[in-house]
């Protein structure tokens, strides 16, 4: 359940960028599914418990386009979403690479 769940928050706000076009189509469809994805993480270090699995990374993946195109807003709107946001870049190996890796300068991948 929760894989389709993440799956429909990714394309419901990617498919608004090629759509529209427009943040605020794609901030609509955030704020009307955000709440109930970070409602059920709850106080969890992740999605599902204190420890990452496959939806946690998934979900990091598409949070990233969310965050670029608010500035980062949607981490003070959301400070649930900023908490798992800085424990996923914190996790061993990931938190390596994205200080190294080719594309860290860029806006979005």
């Amino acid at each position: 359940m929760l894989s389709f769940t993440l799956y429909e928050f990714k394309f419901k706000t990617v498919i608004s960028c090629y759509m529209s076009g427009e943040v605020e189509d794609v901030l609509k469809e955030v704020r009307n599914r955000l709440p109930n994805l970070l409602k059920f993480m709850g106080e969890n270090k992740f999605l599902s418990g204190e420890t990452p699995v496959y939806h946690d990374f998934y979900f990091f993946e598409s949070i990233q386009l969310i965050i670029h195109l608010t500035k980062g807003a949607i981490l003070d709107e959301f400070p649930a979403l900023k908490r798992f946001n800085e424990n996923m870049k914190g996790l061993s190996g990931l938190k390596e690479y994205l200080e190294k890796c080719d594309d860290k300068d860029l806006d979005f991948n």
